[in-house]
């Protein structure tokens, strides 16, 4: 079947009658289909891409994991919003020569100074929306914190992010991502697959026996996790670079640093983790 909207339900639904499921995901399933999209082109689709031999079938996640993903993305869509919110009040303001610098910290002390000063010229329609707004934002922060909050105690009680979170870089929402994407690992045959989806391998384009390595791609990966990775590495690497080395991985990244650069070693040190975890799985 292919991998839709829904698609978990329906797999954990069919396993327990005893069926045999491979989920296909829906980009695997395009290159397949012939004329126009219709159901039954579809259908003739998806049963050619199940005989293809390197077709990848997408792991069905517990309802445990499923619930635990969905908090997170709904904790990122509020974490979204409050973005967007801040940064529409903060280009309105602009218009009015009221300048807010880019930082969350300087937007929540400045926008209740704005609207207790009336010699800002703000017109009063202007002024009531504004603080609609930041009631808006403040109630969007309140549930953002509770959502946080929820996930740290979630991942405090679960054994695997326990072992998760012994990584460098790797914290509470770094360490649930990690184990809804990981796992039990059996669907990954090596750790190179691990980090090819993530997204932390070179793009790579060769041809008659050379390897050509581009650029870290950035199309094909789980976002949200790869982000998670580089940002916690990135705060191990700028850490290392004050003070002396103790071990062998450390003198290893720090060479990495004065050769490459802080950024190339920090997506290096997110990789060589996750290969390190899925060589332990």
């Amino acid at each position: 079947m292919e991998s839709c909207g829904g698609a978990h339900y329906w797999v954990r639904f069919a396993k327990s009658l005893g069926h045999k499921v491979m989920p296909i995901p829906p980009k695997q399933v395009k290159p397949f289909r012939t004329g126009q999209k219709t159901d039954a082109n579809d259908a003739i689709a998806i049963a050619d891409a199940s005989r293809a031999p390197n077709i990848k079938p997408e792991r069905v996640l517990t309802v445990e994991e499923q619930g635990i993903q969905s908090v997170s993305k709904m904790r990122d869509l509020l974490d979204k919003q409050k973005l967007q919110l801040s940064n529409q009040v903060r280009g309105l303001l602009l218009e009015f020569g009221i300048i807010i610098s880019k930082s969350i910290k300087s937007f929540k002390a400045r926008i209740p100074e704005i609207l207790e000063d009336g010699e800002n010229q703000l017109p009063m329609p202007m002024r009531h929306c504004i603080d609609k707004m930041w009631q808006l934002y403040s109630r969007l922060e309140d549930d953002f914190q509770a959502l946080n909050e929820q996930l740290i105690r979630l991942t405090g009680q679960d054994d695997d992010c326990k072992k998760l979170m012994k990584l460098e870089g790797v914290g509470p929402i770094t360490s649930m991502r990690l184990k809804i994407q990981l796992g039990s690992g059996d669907h990954f045959n090596n750790s190179r697959q691990v980090s090819a989806c993530i997204g932390l391998t070179p793009k790579q384009h060769s041809s008659g026996g050379k390897v050509q390595l581009g650029s870290v791609g950035k199309i094909s990966c789980d976002k949200p996790l790869r982000s998670s990775l580089f940002l916690g590495a990135r705060a191990v690497v700028s850490k290392l670079k004050n003070r002396p080395t103790k071990t062998e991985k450390e003198r290893w990244l720090k060479a990495l640093i004065e050769r490459r650069g802080v950024t190339c070693a920090s997506m290096a040190l997110a990789n060589k983790n996750v290969k390190l975890l899925q060589r332990r799985s």
